[in-house]
């Protein structure tokens, strides 16, 4: 991916505001349109919190599954840093990446991770399981090789004490899981693809393992949001990044190994707690993190920057 001014649509070029999402790639290359001289009010949305000095690696990884973990990424840290500070603006997902990003731009507007259930409500359901089987599952990317190893111990007990129990993780290859028996590995999938793939997962029980490190400060509560879109109850590391959810209403949170296992198999033996909870936690996501609600928070940052953008030209 590279973008050059020659290749930018009529659209792009006439709009006034010009929103990019972040892109990074290993070798440093600064694949944005932000350091290009452009004449428009430029909104940089982050996700991530990668610019703090503990970050002391950054994972990888490939169509096939495989990742590593660069121990230099001092580099990229640069690259965003010089990416924030250009911007005109920033949104970000938590108030936590607003606090850290403050110290390198000043104009930044929190927009919380919200669903659209007008595609999750949607979504073609799985079959019901008639195999005795209780699936718990977990979806995520490279970067939260970590944070799914935090778990494994809780975990193979967990597998252990119940052998009708298997554990299904999705996206993240990672080699601790590889060679358990009652373990399965499910492929990744396009974003566009990727709430259909989830709901066909036909999870019991999810979970959401957070490590407790300085980059995980910035990350949101879309995993527990993405699974109760589901109705899928889920157990959270009891930590900042899921202190949205009210414990033992609509999501379980786990504050250590005896916790995770205690939770877990209340979950795994009592099919009506499951619904409960699921239930519990997709109405109250429906409630407080509904994109058709929380739109409106977008609508008044744009149209607060388009504002600020219009004084700065006659100023």
């Amino acid at each position: 991916y590279e973008m050059r001014i020659s290749d930018w649509s009529s659209d792009v070029c006439s709009s006034d505001l010009v929103v990019s999402q972040s892109r990074y790639r290993r070798g440093g290359e600064k694949e944005n349109f932000l350091f290009y001289p452009i004449k428009k009010e430029k909104i940089k949305e982050v996700q991530d919190l990668i610019n703090k000095k503990e970050l002391k690696g950054f994972v990888w990884g490939n169509d096939n599954g495989v990742f590593f973990v660069e121990d230099k990424c001092e580099n990229l840290r640069q690259i965003v840093v010089d990416l924030i500070s250009e911007a005109d603006c920033l949104t970000v997902s938590t108030e936590r990446l607003k606090e850290i990003y403050s110290a390198y731009n000043p104009n930044i507007f929190v927009l919380p991770n919200s669903i659209d259930f007008n595609l999750w409500d949607n979504l073609k359901k799985p079959r019901v399981r008639k195999d005795g089987k209780v699936v718990i599952g977990w979806a995520g990317g490279y970067t939260h090789y970590d944070d799914l190893k935090t778990m494994w111990p809780a975990m193979q007990e967990i597998l252990k004490r119940n052998p009708h129990v298997e554990f299904h993780y999705m996206n993240l290859r990672a080699d601790f899981l590889e060679n358990h028996p009652q373990c399965k590995f499910i492929p990744g999938v396009s974003m566009e693809e990727y709430p259909q793939r989830l709901a066909l997962n036909n999870f019991d029980i999810a979970i959401a393992p957070v490590e407790k490190n300085s980059f995980n400060k910035g990350k949101s509560n879309l995993k527990w949001l993405e699974y109760s879109a589901l109705k899928i109850p889920t157990v959270a590391t009891d930590w900042q990044t899921y202190d949205c959810i009210y414990h033992k209403e609509d999501g379980f949170l786990a504050g250590s190994t005896k916790d995770w296992i205690k939770y877990l198999q209340l979950l795994i033996d009592k099919p009506a707690l499951r619904k409960l909870i699921g239930n519990n936690a997709y109405e109250r996501v429906k409630r407080d993190f509904n994109m058709e609600i929380n739109a409106r928070l977008w609508d008044e940052a744009y149209k607060d920057i388009y504002a600020r953008s219009l004084t700065n030209h006659i100023s």
